[in-house]
């Protein structure tokens, strides 16, 4: 008897805790993810597969990755692709993230791995939404619509293929949220925990949404001090001057540590990149005005797809709908319930300064995502350098939609909490709601009419007429229920009603735009790609012979462990791409020949005019001779005295004769680490056909040689008569300590969250 009824409390309990999940925050998390693996679930049990730069790009460096960890090495340089590549240096490869690295190691190089990874880091974003939410006071209701709603939005759906800005992307209501609490609540561990999280989200996102998130994150910090929903430790109620100046003081403090860790954290890539890749790549430096404003900027047609993501298909296919545009960055859709809930939010409390800033923010954002547009991207461009950096200014919309939702979130409570103040939101609710899909109605009508779907497109119709319906009328429909029944109907509908349609809202989008997501995943295809996947990252038999360039997959290099010449490389070169043009050069380039002889060599300064001069002058020649360049930066003054050297270079090509192949013997053949003996017939230079980099330092019989730049793109190398021992060994700038402080603040980071959560027994936001 005793037995049965302890049995049967411990039943009990298990109950009331599975209740207490299930009906708390933990619970809201839980939907928040099962929704996404719901619509989802083509991709996760491989109906689908990875489409575009997911599977081109994603899917083989996710692998060579997941290769060179497990094979107890950290990705800083591969060899297999454009005469070798600083690739782990290249802050979208996600070589420097905890996350990334971690998940790469455990899961294994596979495209299934990769799919698993992509999907954490969309729920990543989701995820953040929801503790977001609840710092913001909203209930667990709008938290799960506000997830949805980022997580399925226009920006989401748009570049889930580019995984470099969904994790960027995710990170945002991460770092916002902790923000929002280091300022209210002045706490340095939160404006620490926020650093290294806007610090992770560049360990492996792409480089200009990073910028504009570091952007974003400090505008935060000034809007943070303005009081949310009329309460808030941020108000200024301290009366004295001295209490205003400590005030003030500590915000400074608090906007120190958060740059301070942010720094910190990014450090090894972005220090690392901007280093590494001078005289490498042509995106070390800035852009031109007119490339930044109007690359991939929106369309002001593309403001329509606020109504539907169904234009965002039809523009896929047919490419004529908003010119200009790449169909991946042309919508802002969010779920239509927040965005008009942000226009209330703002009606309900019209002097709150703190909303109306935060709508201020939302339409500078969609204005600078116009481009050319509008002349605010240009501002920007003028008035702040690092803006200068990046393209694709249709990026701006992702913090148009986040400021949507944060808005929505600030009124949630309204809606919710009986009084007269819930009849007033449910009023202006209802009647907005109505206008607003009156207006969505006419602009559907008229789009679809403008622009009748082709062949490929019209299988989407039916499904993007549904999510109209549902997401417009329907909605509206509900809305007006609610106001008209009152209590206890209105609980019902915010609880039960509108979280059904923002689950209707998540599976539908993806069926509108998985042309743009996925692709139906060929077995034979993956299979064959996979059954030809070599783990072995440094096996020096297939590091010596480089084929020309690279059949079927971009990037199936990485996964064969093959070298390739021309394939597909992010950090772009112009000699590259005009090399592999070029007969005459790729004969020294591609195949087993890596070392090359030239007793005379022509110096040229580093620049394109240089090159098509060079270029023009070998074309009669059997093989090419050599070109030796001095790089950009503080090793050109190693390298300079050996070019003004005259029994070695001239300024003229009547010395120049064709490069002869050197047989090399190799003691070391590996991504970091070349060693190599060469019996050289005269004093002369060594033309080693792997690319030049500034991490990369030369020994000849153990004293250093400086490493110029050969054909402007591969090491040249001043070597002796006879014997020489040469010996290439890479170490890219800062590391490994630049490193070692990167994950050092993050894991101080991680430890001030674990335990102050313990010393208070509850969640610190």
């Amino acid at each position: 008897m005793t037995f049965c009824r302890k049995k049967m409390g411990n039943a009990r309990m298990h109950q009331a805790a599975t209740r207490r999940i299930v009906d708390g925050w933990s619970g809201t998390a839980v939907l928040v993810v099962a929704t996404l693996l719901a619509a989802n679930v083509t991709l996760l049990i491989g109906i689908h597969a990875p489409v575009w730069d997911a599977a081109d790009l994603g899917v083989p460096t996710f692998v060579l990755l997941a290769d060179t960890v497990r094979a107890g090495q950290w990705l800083l340089w591969t060899p297999l692709v454009a005469g070798g590549c600083p690739i782990g240096l290249d802050p979208g490869t996600g070589a420097f993230s905890p996350i990334t690295v971690g998940m790469a190691g455990l899961l294994g190089g596979s495209e299934f791995a990769f799919r698993i990874y992509w999907l954490t880091i969309w729920a990543i974003g989701g995820l953040g939404m929801v503790f977001l939410a609840r710092h913001l006071a909203a209930p667990r209701w709008m938290a799960y619509c506000a997830a949805i709603g980022f997580m399925f939005s226009g920006f989401f759906t748009g570049h889930a293929q580019h995984t470099s800005l969904l994790y960027t992307a995710s990170f945002l209501p991460w770092v916002i949220w902790r923000l929002d609490v280091a300022v209210q609540r002045r706490s340095w561990s939160a404006a620490l925990q926020a650093g290294a999280l806007c610090g992770l989200s560049g360990q492996g996102g792409y480089p200009g949404m990073v910028i504009l998130s570091g952007f974003f994150a400090g505008l935060w910090l000034l809007l943070a001090l303005l009081p949310h929903n009329g309460e808030g430790v941020a108000t200024v109620t301290e009366k004295t001057s001295n209490a205003l100046w400590r005030k003030l003081l500590v915000w400074v403090g608090l906007a120190t540590v958060f740059c301070v860790a942010t720094f910190v954290v990014l450090a090894p890539s972005y220090l690392g990149f901007l280093v590494e890749t001078q005289n490498y790549s042509d995106r070390a430096g800035a852009l031109p005005r007119q490339v930044a404003v109007t690359s991939n900027a929106l369309h002001p047609w593309s403001l329509t797809t606020a109504v539907s993501p169904y234009f965002m298909v039809v523009d896929r296919f047919q490419r004529t709908v908003f010119p200009g545009t790449d169909p991946s960055t042309c919508c802002i859709y969010v779920f239509p319930l927040l965005l008009v809930l942000a226009a209330v939010s703002l009606a309900q409390r019209p002097r709150e300064a703190f909303r109306w800033c935060i709508a201020a923010t939302a339409l500078f954002c969609l204005a600078a995502a116009l481009g050319d547009w509008l002349p605010v991207r240009g501002w920007l461009y003028d008035v702040l350098p690092p803006m200068r950096y990046f393209r694709h200014s249709g990026m701006f919309r992702c913090y148009y939609i986040f400021c949507v939702i944060v808005l929505a979130m600030l009124v949630a409570g309204d809606l919710q909490t009986p009084g007269p103040r819930q009849n007033v939101c449910w009023r202006r609710l209802a009647y907005c709601y109505t206008a607003a899909a009156a207006m969505a109605i006419a602009v559907f009508l008229l789009f679809c009419w403008r622009n009748p779907p082709n062949a490929s497109s019209r299988g989407y119709l039916p499904a993007g007429i549904v999510e109209f319906l549902v997401v417009w009328p329907g909605i509206a429909t509900t809305v007006w229920i609610g106001y008209r029944k009152g209590e206890p109907t209105r609980q019902h509908i915010l609880q039960k009603h509108l979280v059904c349609f923002a689950l209707a809202e998540a599976i539908l989008s993806i069926v509108v735009g998985k042309s743009l997501m996925f692709t139906n995943r060929t077995s034979q295809h993956w299979d064959q790609i996979e059954a030809s996947h070599v783990t072995i990252v440094d096996d020096p038999r297939q590091n010596i012979i480089r084929a020309a360039s690279s059949d079927g997959d971009q990037l199936r290099c990485f996964i064969t462990k093959q070298p390739v010449f021309a394939g597909y490389l992010v950090l772009q070169n112009q000699f590259v791409t005009e090399t592999a043009k070029n007969q005459t050069l790729m004969k020294t380039v591609a195949g087993a020949d890596r070392c090359w002889f030239a007793r005379h060599a022509v110096a040229m300064r580093l620049n394109r005019k240089n090159f098509d001069l060079f270029a023009r002058h070998i074309t009669a020649m059997p093989r090419p001779g050599l070109a030796v360049s001095s790089p950009l930066g503080p090793k050109a003054a190693d390298v300079e005295p050996w070019l003004e050297r005259k029994d070695l270079t001239s300024w003229t090509f009547d010395r120049l004769v064709p490069l002869e192949p050197q047989p090399a013997s190799y003691l070391v053949r590996q991504s970091r680490v070349i060693e190599f003996e060469t019996i050289c017939p005269d004093f002369g230079w060594l033309l080693v056909t792997d690319r030049w980099a500034n991490g990369w330092t030369a020994s000849v019989n153990g004293r250093m040689r400086p490493i110029a730049i050969g054909n402007f793109l591969f090491q040249a190398i001043p070597v002796e008569k006879g014997l020489n021992r040469i010996r290439l060994e890479y170490h890219p700038f800062g590391y490994p300590w630049l490193l070692l402080a990167s994950w050092s603040c993050m894991a101080a980071a991680a430890s001030v969250s674990f335990f102050g959560r313990r010393r208070s027994g509850v969640s610190t936001g």
